[in-house]
């Protein structure tokens, strides 16, 4: 192998390792207002955990939802999706995080 090649492959592995390329799957799942059901994850992006809902647009830094009030978080407003439990997926995946 010469060295350029090395270096590239150890290049991936650490883009790879920061990516944390891992996902936490919640034991609940989130539900949309079209009666929908979709797993959950938690996964990371530059490091931080995001909460994912598989199958849909939904993709959100876990900081940015503290401050979210309601059980109902818009997916895609432009098509009035929106998921309707999103106090039990929250609480899920906080305490997913602290495990």
């Amino acid at each position: 192998m010469r060295k350029s090649e090395l270096r590239l492959l150890i290049r991936e592995c650490i883009a790879e390792e920061l990516n944390e390329a891992r996902e936490i799957k919640l034991p609940v799942k989130a539900k949309d207002n079209h009666g929908h059901k979709y797993d959950v994850v938690i996964a990371y992006r530059n490091g931080k955990p995001i909460l994912n809902v598989k199958g849909t647009p939904g993709t959100w830094y876990i900081d940015t939802l503290k401050k979210h009030r309601g059980n109902i978080l818009s997916i895609d407003s432009g098509q009035g999706w929106d998921l309707i439990n999103f106090n039990e997926v929250f609480k899920a995946a906080i305490n997913a995080l602290k495990k």
